[in-house]
């Protein structure tokens, strides 16, 4: 009787010490329907390392809740740490879209579901994205997850490696300059509602 005590208790700790808070999306908000989960409160918190002096700064995504643009319903997304930095954002059928206001156009970004290999352009200053992989593991502050890898190439200049997890959001971007890591940053924490 002692030994089964004790079984059931050790198995209750070990199962309850190592889940992570944000580490289940299916119980913070996040589901693996869409590839960045939108809902008012949602925060995700990043680290920015800048090449070569090896800056280093700190910055949060947030979502402070949606409204109508046209006849759709939209996400109000802010970056960076200034409250007036915001774009408008929203999930559909076909993936991940930003809704760029001075010149009224609705642009897919994060194409999901996607299967490795698709390519698409994704509005006016983006020349083309990729879709490298759809299950590469990355490990950041925040954890593992198993994301997609997205290719910009942006002007022919630059060019972004992002990682997105379905049902959690950006992973990890690392950042070229004319071929040249210019930054790196990585998702620290984040809290999903």
């Amino acid at each position: 009787m002692k030994n089964s005590l004790l079984i059931i208790l050790l198995s209750f700790f070990f199962s309850t010490s190592c889940k992570k808070e944000n580490s289940d999306s299916q119980s913070s908000g996040g589901t693996s329907q869409t590839i960045i989960p939108l809902a008012q409160g949602n925060i995700w918190n990043y680290r920015r390392i800048s090449f070569p002096q090896q800056d280093t700064s700190f910055f949060s995504i947030w979502i402070s809740g949606d409204t109508i643009v046209g006849s759709e319903n939209w996400f109000k997304q802010y970056s960076g740490q200034d409250s007036s930095n915001y774009i408008f954002t929203k999930n559909k059928q076909d993936g991940f879209h930003y809704y760029h206001q001075n010149v009224g156009t609705d642009d897919l970004v994060y194409k999901y579901p996607a299967v490795v290999g698709d390519n698409y352009v994704a509005s006016y200053y983006i020349d083309s994205i990729t879709v490298q992989n759809i299950d590469t593991n990355i490990t950041v502050p925040a954890g593992q997850f198993s994301c997609y890898e997205y290719h910009i190439n942006e002007m022919g200049f630059y060019i972004y490696l992002s990682y997105f997890s379905p049902g959690t959001g950006k992973i990890k971007t690392i950042s070229y300059t004319n071929g040249t890591v210019s930054n790196v940053s990585e998702l620290i924490s984040y809290h999903l509602e």
